[in-house]
């Protein structure tokens, strides 16, 4: 029997500083409703903050975001299979759990496996970050260095 824990809310959230940065700046986090959108259109969008990271954030040509938030695994779910779905993601993403790679996504979505990654009844920094760009050469650029749920198996 399947498990789901919908993870759609407000994140933090932070451009990105410089093509390769494989960590976000420590400080400076603002909010982003998911699903939404960094860029201006209809959707609500990003609460700003200030730091480094803002000085220059212009959201329809910022190509990199970072999306953070705690992720407490249900105890119950011990030794059982743990996946990310990322339901749609614009073009792509890496997911980090506690500052290491998790897995990536690739548009237009997937599914990481977090279950080695995480410990049921303890507390994660979960972390990922998004690349929108729509030539791959520039996805591959930036990853080289919208709704989010879990599925419980």
């Amino acid at each position: 029997m399947r498990a789901t824990v919908c993870l759609n809310g407000l994140w933090r959230f932070q451009p990105a500083i410089g093509v390769t940065s494989n960590q976000p700046q420590t400080t400076g986090w603002g909010w982003l409703p998911v699903p939404g959108s960094w860029r201006p259109c209809a959707l609500p969008g990003v609460i700003r903050a200030v730091g480094p990271a803002w000085e220059q954030f212009k959201g329809d040509s910022n190509p990199v975001g970072w999306y953070e938030r705690d992720l407490t695994i249900p105890v119950n779910w011990d030794g059982r299979a743990i996946i990310l779905d990322l339901r749609r993601v614009s073009t792509d993403a890496v997911v980090l759990i506690d500052g290491k790679e998790a897995g990536r996504v690739f548009w237009p979505g997937g599914e990481v496996a977090l279950t080695d990654a995480v410990t049921p009844g303890q507390k994660h920094q979960l972390r990922i970050k998004v690349v929108a760009v729509a030539d791959q050469a520039e996805v591959t650029r930036f990853t080289s260095s919208n709704g989010f749920r879990f599925i419980v198996v």
